[in-house]
């Protein structure tokens, strides 16, 4: 198994913070690589809660809620990818560091197909590149949170509604 994880430091209280990253239709909001992220289940939050990350490149994945920890924590296993992985699964963490701010990390574990191919792969040219996502998924949420705008394709702020 292999782990990534990036964390920053987003400049909002961590229940402003917890009510965007616990909608999983709300993603579009802050991640700029996701076009939009329909809901695929009846509930938006909670266990269960399912979507589909649709990307401007035109690929997807749908990841569903299977551990929370309210407020604090929540995991995500992924499916329908087109990345090479036997299985991925992704947890976002939030900590408290002050009232106005809070520390959010990002952790995705994946196992990879091709046996030992797969695994270079996946810890050389696939880790650096989630972690660089990572940073820009992170600065969308704070940039989002921030300005109250939509992060757009490649970052950019654009108007809500």
């Amino acid at each position: 198994m292999i782990k990534v994880e990036k964390t920053v430091l987003i400049k909002a209280g961590i229940s402003q913070v917890w009510d965007l990253v616990s909608d999983m239709g709300g993603v579009y909001k802050y991640h700029p690589l996701v076009k939009k992220s329909p809901v695929l289940s009846e509930n938006a939050v909670g266990i269960g809660a399912t979507r589909r990350c649709e990307f401007y490149d035109g690929n997807s994945v749908v990841e569903e809620i299977v551990e929370l920890k309210e407020g604090k924590e929540l995991k995500v296993a992924l499916s329908n990818f087109s990345m090479p992985f036997k299985s991925a699964d992704a947890i976002m963490r939030l900590e408290k560091a002050s009232d106005k701010s809070t520390l959010v990390t990002i952790q995705m574990s994946y196992k990879m197909k091709y046996g030992v191919f797969g695994s270079i792969l996946g810890y050389f040219m696939i880790k650096p590149i989630m972690k660089m996502t990572f940073v820009k998924v992170l600065k969308g949420l704070n940039d989002h949170v921030t300005t109250g705008k939509l992060i757009g394709e490649k970052g950019a702020l654009l108007q809500m509604g």
